[in-house]
This record gives structure tokens, sequence and C-alpha cells, in this order.
């Protein structure tokens, strides 16, 4: 009993204890120290890193990308902070050299023909925070100006072009051997600014010409007439040249991304640090970066919603880099939202409730600085990810953007995919009416649902998908004996479906979920072979004397509809496929063109299934 009262009152103690914390934790936070992205002079709300980052070198912060407002307010709100207490001057971007080469300009000049470009390329959002990050730099001495890099691939290629475009002098004809190019190039930042980022319709698209297609052509000219492009460009070549690095270096990570291989990810962090390896060198001095979450974690991205994969991130990478030696001088910030459901997943289950219970008292729109060291929960939580969180309650905006920053949803491998597969499947034709004129033993053969063996092609673009499939039926053999007669039937058959599908998941590569049906030809074949021991028999008919042969046919226009999935791992894709056929045609066999009228009738309806597996290939 004595041993049970100690239990009771220590689970009582520990129950108080809980209690007390809480109510301490709760007293020790100010929800009244936060910032206001919506008044960008007062710069409240940045007071727990004022003794913090003077000692730091980089900072990165990581984003879920959805909140494009709240997270371009903050990123102003933050270089601005960090410009007066750190004596940051770089900004780092999850961009291509060619939009950071764009804002760059934009910011140092306040040019607005190039603020035009932008507002016309890039979400509303990212447009306004270059806007405002100019108003900062403009009042700046020419010397202290922030100055903006991306250190990203070129992950679209539509702003990469209009770039490029910029680049290439005015009235100066180009040789001979680099003029086509040249012009295609002029040429298609003209379509692109006319058909595709009309101003007025940001969901006007143009596909007529595929601006991924027009550079993989100037990249292989580049390449081969450098010395020309030199001469040509002048003082632009080294930039020009650099973009098209880039555009090339994505190729490589889109033919990794495509074909669902895990190298992807690898390749993309390493891009980035090697860049910033590059940047660091010639432009010393003290760095801001704000990126997704999955680049911003100190440790190995097996949290903060990256997917199932453990890799290194860029922010890791800096942090384990011996040649860069930044290990102690490196501060990290993740961004979580009042609305994001990623703190839902079960990968933060242990923490989920506490983040909620934080947000309940954070006023509305609002983002609060939190210390991590001081909260024991999250502290261990994230230990080596982050160490500050911004509580961010503002909710994702509303307003019609226009289309992704340079983003070009043609794809830099293809523009579609076809599949090769072999096919296994059953279909349950009612055969019993046909069975009943064979002897009684003979009879459950027809009973069993056919096997069909055969060939899927299938052709896939967005979310519509083409198949066809041909198929052979597994041959059913009877031999009946009457006497000194004996009767062998074979029935035998071919199917040919031309399938139109609706893939469900038209964004998921490796998941095809189809919803369709068809319209298809079918034979089902019927040979009798009829023999006898009596020549003078009852077989007389036989042309050349003791054995008679007649083939009926069964022809039928079939239709289809079904469900399925393909699943493409790689160059392999594994499918299965349930549906119902139905019969159009008679159901009457026939011989020598003639139906055969009181015999059997065959319906080639019925439900089938069937699995398949294959290749597939980019086209």
């Amino acid at each position: 009993m004595k041993y049970k009262s100690n239990q009771a009152g220590f689970a009582i103690l520990v129950f108080l204890f809980s209690i007390l914390s809480a109510s301490v934790q709760a007293q020790t936070i100010d929800y009244s120290d936060t910032l206001s992205l919506s008044n960008r002079k007062i710069m409240k709300g940045f007071s727990a890193l004022d003794s913090v980052v003077p000692n730091k070198k980089i900072f990165i912060a990581g984003e879920n990308h959805t909140y494009r407002e709240s997270n371009s307010k903050l990123w102003v709100q933050n270089i601005k902070y960090l410009y007066e207490h750190a004596g940051v001057r770089n900004v780092i971007m999850e961009s291509g050299l060619s939009t950071s080469w764009l804002a760059n300009e934009y910011i140092q000049t306040g040019d607005t023909t190039l603020y035009n470009i932008i507002d016309q390329y890039v979400y509303e959002e990212y447009a306004d925070r270059y806007k405002q990050l100019y108003r900062f730099n403009r009042d700046l001495d020419s010397g202290e100006k922030v100055q903006v890099f991306g250190i990203d691939l070129e992950r679209g290629s539509f702003g990469a072009m209009k770039v490029l475009s910029l680049l290439i002098p005015d009235s100066v004809d180009a040789p001979d051997s680099i003029d086509l190019h040249i012009e295609a190039i002029l040429g298609m930042a003209k379509y692109q600014d006319r058909e595709i980022f009309t101003g007025d319709d940001g969901d006007s698209y143009g596909y007529t010409y595929s601006v991924t297609n027009t550079l993989k052509l100037v990249i292989e000219n580049f390449e081969n007439h450098d010395t020309l492009y030199r001469q040509y460009l002048k003082g632009k070549y080294d930039l020009f040249r650099k973009i098209l690095s880039g555009l090339d270096e994505t190729i490589k990570w889109r033919s990794f991304d495509n074909n669902s291989q895990v190298q992807g990810y690898i390749f993309r962090e390493k891009y980035m640090y090697n860049r910033f390896v590059d940047l660091i060198d010639s432009n010393p001095g003290k760095f801001y970066g704000q990126f997704g979450r999955c680049h911003a974690t100190k440790k190995k991205a097996d949290k903060n919603s990256c997917e199932w994969y453990v890799f290194k991130s860029f922010a890791n990478r800096l942090k384990q880099s011996k040649t860069l030696n930044l290990s102690d001088d490196i501060l990290t910030f993740g961004i979580i939202y009042g609305e994001d459901e990623d703190y839902e997943d079960d990968d933060w289950a242990e923490v989920g409730d506490h983040i909620r219970g934080l947000f309940e008292n954070l006023d509305p729109n609002r983002v609060m600085l939190y210390d991590l060291a001081k909260d024991s929960t999250l502290g261990t939580y994230f230990v080596d990810d982050f160490d500050f969180l911004y509580l961010n309650s503002y909710k994702p905006s509303d307003r019609n953007p226009y289309l992704t920053d340079y983003y070009d949803y043609s794809d830099y491998e293809s523009s579609g995919r076809m599949a090769i597969t072999y096919v296994y499947g059953i279909h349950n034709i009612d055969l019993d009416a046909l069975g009943s004129i064979h002897l009684t033993e003979n009879q459950p053969v027809f009973n069993d649902a056919t096997i069909w063996q055969g060939v899927n092609m299938f052709f896939s673009s967005g979310s519509m998908i083409s198949a066809t499939n041909l198929s052979f039926m597994n041959g059913i053999s009877t031999t009946n004996f009457n006497g000194t007669k004996s009767v062998d039937t074979k029935l035998s058959g071919f199917t040919y479906n031309s399938y139109v599908y609706y893939d469900a998941l038209p964004t998921v590569r490796f998941l095809d979920v189809l919803i369709g049906g068809s319209l298809g030809y079918s034979m089902l074949n019927f040979k009798v072979e009829e023999t006898t021991d009596n020549p003078g028999g009852p077989i007389t008919t036989g042309f050349l004397g003791d054995v008679k042969k007649s083939v009926y046919r069964n022809p039928g226009i079939t239709a289809r509809v079904s469900a399925g999935m393909n699943i493409n791992i790689g160059r392999v894709t594994i499918g299965a496929e349930v549906g119902n056929s139905f019969d159009l045609s008679k159901t009457k066999w026939r011989l020598d063109g003639d139906l055969a009228e009181g015999g059997p009738e065959t319906s080639l309806g019925g439900l089938f299934g069937n699995a398949n597996i294959g290749i597939n290939f980019d086209l």
C-alpha cells in the first residue's frame, strides 16, 4: 500500500509540475512583441536577435512557398533588420541567375522598363518585394547597397529566354554561324510577351513554339561557336554564357526528376552549394537567404515536410563544409504558419499540439520570432535544424497572380510519354450455351473465365492518355467421342481495343490513375473437326473422304468502360485494369458469313481484368 501511495504522490507531483511549467512558459512569451508586415517602417519583434546576429555571417530562413504574400513581406523586413544589425549586404535567392540578374539590375537602378518585365513574368507578390527593396536601396550610399544573387538552377526557361534577349546588342548583325539562333532568341522572347505573358490573362499559354527546345539548339550552337559569341556579345558574353550553363545543368537535373531518380535531390542541393562557394569568393561579407524549408535545415532534411528522402540540404552542406569553415557562423530560421497542415503530418506528431497551442495566443496577421533555446519541447525536436522559428499567422493570399516565377510548363525532356507493356488478363465471357452442345464431361471447361494475353501501347500527354490493346485468347480444346465418330473443337479469338483515358493525377509522374473507355473489334473462332473410323459411315460429306472441318465465327463491335492505374518506376511501368465489356453486335455464330440459325448464341460482353508490365520512355 505504501508503494502505491508513493506512486500516486509522484504522479500528482508530475501533473502539478507540468501545469506549473506550462504556466511559466505562457508567462515568458510576449505575444505583443511581434512583427506587423503591413507596416514596413516599424521594426518591432526582432529584439531577441539583437545580441545574436552580430556574431553570425550566414542567415537562412526556410518557408512554405504557398504563403507568397507574407513570405515576401517578411523577406523585405528581414533584409532591413539584418542590414542594420548584422551588416548584411548580400541576399541569396532560390532562383536562377537570369531571375536574380533582372531583379538586381532593377533594385540598383529603379529602371521601370526592367520592373515592367518583372511585373509581367513573376508572381505579383515577388514583383512587389523587389519594388520595396528598391525603395530601401535607393537611399543608401552606392557602396552600401543590397545586392541579390540567384544560386539555384534555371528551373524554368521563359524568364531565361527573356533575359538572354536583353543581352543581345541592338542594330548589330550576328555572324552567319550564329545568327539563326540569335534571331530565334529575339523572336521567342517576343512570342512569349505577346502569346504567353499577355498581362491580361494570367492563364494564357502559347505552345505553338517550344522555348525549351529552342534553347537546346542555342546551347548546342553556343558550344560550337564560343569565340563568335564572345566577339558578338562583348561585355555581355560572360552573363550570357553563365545563363546558358545554368540551363544546361537544369536539363540534367530534369532528366533525374523525369525518371523519378533520387539523384535529382542531391544534384540540386550540390548545385546550390557550389554556386554559393563561387559567390562567397567574389563577394565577401554577410548573406541572407530565404528558401524552401527543406533547403534551410542545418541537419539533413529528414522532416519539415521534405518528402521521404533524407538528403543533405543546402544549409547542412554549408555547416559541414571544411572548405568554407562556417559551422559556427550560420543562423537558421524555420517559418511555420497558423493554417499550415505540414505539422499535422505524422512526422510532426510529437510537437503538433504544442505548435497549435502557440498559435492560439497569437493575434491574426502577425509574425512572432520564437527562440527555440527557451522551449525544451521544440528545441529538442528542432535541434540542429533551426535556431529560431517565425510563427506566422497570416493567411495565404487569395489573389490570382501571374504565372509561376520563370517556370516553363513545357518539359525540358519531353512533351509526352509512351509505354509498351505485356498484358495478361481474364474475361468473363458467358460460354454456357456453347458448352451445352458438348458432352457432359467437356462442359466444365466452358464455365471458367477466358484467359487473354497481348500488348498495350500507352501514349500520354498531360491529363489525357490514349492506348491500344491487341490480345489473343488462350485456346479451349475438347474431344467428343460418339461411337466410331469423334468431334474435336477448339475455341480461340482476338480483341483489338482503342482506349481514351483521363488521368486523375496528371501532375504525379510516377502514378497514372486512369478512368476511361474504348471501342473495339473482337472475334471468336470455333473450329470443329469431325473424324470417323468408318469412311462409309455418317461423315460422307467430307470433301476428301473421312475428315470434315468447319470454322464458325462470332465477330463483334465492343465497347468497354474501365478504371485502372499504372505505376512508373523509372523506365518500368506496372499496371492493372478492371472493367466491363459490352457487345454491340449480334450474338449468333456465323458459318461462311451466314448466321447459324438455331445454334448457340455467345455475347462478347462481360467483366474483365488484367495486369501489365513493360517499359516507358519520353517522346
